[in-house]
């Protein structure tokens, strides 16, 4: 194994050590994400998807925010993460969940086969966000939707101020970065941009946006 490689296998199962240990309590520590959750809900209900990947799905704080009838596969890295997902699952008869512990930078699905692939807060978490996008893109149908919910530095200096001041504090505690930008997308040939906005505020700052991408028939 390179040591690129091994150094981003170590980033990721010392991540995976940190949700592990953060699952009983990841409910109570971010309550402050279910604005974005409902955001997305309203937004599949709109445009009538009804079958999603969900890449890191944590303890399923996005179960209750989908619309009825809908198709789900949801994967995670942390085993602890999805025994509380296994049980939020439970309380929604009405649409179809289907849990696996998974890589998001490998994903273990074909080439165009999902109608829309969503990821609620991972792309900071992750040690090569290019590569969670460029297999989100992969496992979607020409067509389809690309929806990434994530924190980013922001386009005005108090943005990137508090992106800044927070760092230490958010890598050391949950293992996410606060650096990206949006110019991550500009990479991405195969996907054009329907829609960028500001989700979950906290106080005067924001603290997520939901971008919207299509991908190229």
């Amino acid at each position: 194994m390179g040591t690129a490689r091994a150094f981003s296998v170590c980033m990721q199962e010392k991540t995976t050590d940190i949700y592990d240990s953060l699952s009983r309590i990841y409910d109570k520590l971010f309550f402050v994400l279910k604005p974005g959750h409902r955001r997305v809900g309203k937004y599949l209900e709109e445009q009538k998807i009804k079958q999603i990947l969900e890449v890191g799905v944590g303890t399923g704080l996005t179960f209750e925010h989908y619309p009825a009838d809908v198709q789900v596969t949801a994967i995670d890295m942390s085993s602890g993460m999805l025994k509380f997902a296994q049980e939020k699952k439970q309380s929604r008869n009405d649409i179809a969940i289907d849990l696996a512990q998974m890589d998001a930078l490998d994903l273990k699905y074909p080439d165009n086969h999902f109608e829309c692939t969503y990821a609620p807060s991972l792309l900071t978490v992750v040690p090569h966000p290019k590569q969670l996008i460029r297999e989100m893109i992969r496992v979607t149908k020409p067509g389809g939707i690309i929806i990434i919910v994530s924190h980013f530095e922001g386009d005005y200096w108090q943005d990137r101020a508090f992106s800044k001041f927070a760092a230490p504090f958010t890598k050391r505690l949950f293992g996410f970065r606060m650096d990206l930008k949006f110019r991550l997308f500009d990479q991405c040939p195969e996907v054009e941009f329907l829609a960028r906005e500001k989700v979950n505020p906290v106080g005067p700052y924001c603290l997520s946006h939901l971008v919207i991408l299509r991908k190229q028939k």
